[in-house]
């Protein structure tokens, strides 16, 4: 009787431990998720923090409850930083449009046009040429023209291609390709021209004798693919997380770029879900963004103000 005895109460307190093992386990396991999703919140990854599921077991209890509030805190921070973030883009807009008050835009437009026309007296069509289009231009950034169709995006990256080719002659080539289809859609303004800009800044090899860049879009998923590739000397491989990381989270640094950072923040408030934008280098040489922009705009498509955010990347 006393060897059932023992060997019932070890059996027991063998259960007992195992049932202790496998709580302490799942507690360990989802302190580890809490601790995740602190490190997602601290790194601004909002949305991979709000998709992690909590395990049911923990639902009820304490572990629960925290992991509930973070997601709770972390949704009203994301709402917090984009608010403050259209709040900054206000206040620089009231600065932009106190300076533009000051200086008369049409002395700017009858300059260039004086311009112009000295130009064909002189015969130089070439230079008449660019500067219409720089007026063309200048006259499309001041007009409160929010959204413009895929193809008079392109259009205006067109002007400004070819006033840079003026400017670097025989070394610099480009070229432009847009499916009919996805020229139709909608878009926001000026977010071209400076994913090109960022070609001339780091991959234009003044020695070079070729400079190309490539710029396609078509449709692709239900969406459209636009693809801007160059045959510069690319980014360090190992600058590509760094740089990834400035795009999507943003960087204190004064002189990191912000051209790329800002580009993201105005399509992803924009398109909102679906939108995704990624750079690397390409395999045969160069330097590669690729924009995937999903057919429907965010909800927030009425309150988004484009010139509001013009000025940021300015």
């Amino acid at each position: 009787v006393l060897a059932v005895l023992f060997t019932a109460l070890m059996l027991i307190n063998g259960v007992i431990l195992l049932s202790s093992y496998a709580g302490i386990r799942s507690d360990a396991n989802f302190l580890s998720l809490i601790m995740t999703m602190l490190s997602d919140m601290e790194g601004g990854r909002f949305e991979e923090m709000q998709k992690r599921a909590l395990p049911d077991r923990h639902r009820e209890n304490e572990y629960g409850m925290i992991a509930a509030a973070l997601q709770d805190v972390g949704r009203k921070l994301e709402g917090y930083i984009e608010t403050e973030y259209i709040l900054k883009l206000k206040e620089q807009e009231t600065r932009m449009r106190a300076l533009q008050h000051q200086i008369n835009p049409h002395f700017l437009y009858n300059t260039l046009e004086m311009l112009r026309s000295k130009a064909l007296v002189q015969g130089d069509r070439d230079m008449a040429d660019a500067i219409v289009m720089l007026g063309t231009l200048y006259r499309t950034r001041m007009h409160k023209k929010e959204f413009v169709s895929l193809k008079e995006e392109f259009a205006l990256l067109d002007m400004y291609l070819k006033i840079m080719t003026m400017r670097y002659g025989d070394k610099f080539v480009y070229q432009m390709e847009l499916e009919q289809a996805a020229g139709e859609r909608e878009t926001i303004v000026f977010w071209l021209q400076p994913l090109a800009e960022n070609f001339f800044v780091h991959g234009f090899d003044r020695e070079s004798e070729y400079n190309l860049l490539i710029v396609r879009g078509r449709e692709q998923d239900g969406g459209i693919l636009i693809e801007i590739s160059d045959n510069g000397a690319g980014a360090e491989p190992d600058k590509l997380p760094e740089i990834r990381r400035n795009m999507y989270e943003g960087n204190d640094n004064p002189e990191a770029d912000i051209g790329l950072r800002n580009v993201y923040m105005r399509l992803k408030y924009f398109y909102r879900d679906g939108f995704r934008i990624d750079v690397g280098n390409r395999a045969e040489g160069g330097f590669c963004i690729s924009v995937f922009l999903p057919r429907e705009a965010g909800e927030n498509r009425d309150d988004f103000t484009v010139q509001n955010q013009q000025e940021r990347i300015l």
